[in-house]
């Protein structure tokens, strides 16, 4: 059925797209902590999950360590120094953005 040039099928996916959004911005838990309930020793590796870590700290520590172990990272001459922020966004950033120049890191022996 159409009503005013839009099909009601259309209105009923809008609905549905507008709550999910909703609750995407909106979440009615606001705060799902992710805590280790006891040590974790990760299979191959050195890393020990203590038990009361937030896991998304350690995803990102892990995720740092990785990283800095595979390449290096260098400021690129694209990057102004010093840098300007912008008072315009609510995260703190760099009005002409942070460029890094990255290359692998050589295998030690």
């Amino acid at each position: 059925m159409e009503v005013g040039g839009i099909e009601s099928k259309s209105t009923a996916s809008l609905g549905l797209h507008t709550s999910a959004e909703t609750l995407r911005k909106y979440p009615p838990i606001p705060l799902l902590n992710r805590e280790c309930s006891k040590d974790y020793k990760i299979p191959g590796t050195e890393v020990v999950l203590q038990k009361g870590m937030r896991f998304g700290l350690t995803q990102t520590k892990v995720a740092l360590v990785m990283l800095l172990s595979k390449y290096n990272f260098w400021k690129s001459p694209k990057t102004d120094i010093p840098l300007k922020m912008n008072p315009k966004t609510f995260v703190y950033a760099n009005l002409g953005g942070i460029f890094l120049r990255v290359t692998h890191r050589e295998k030690s022996k």
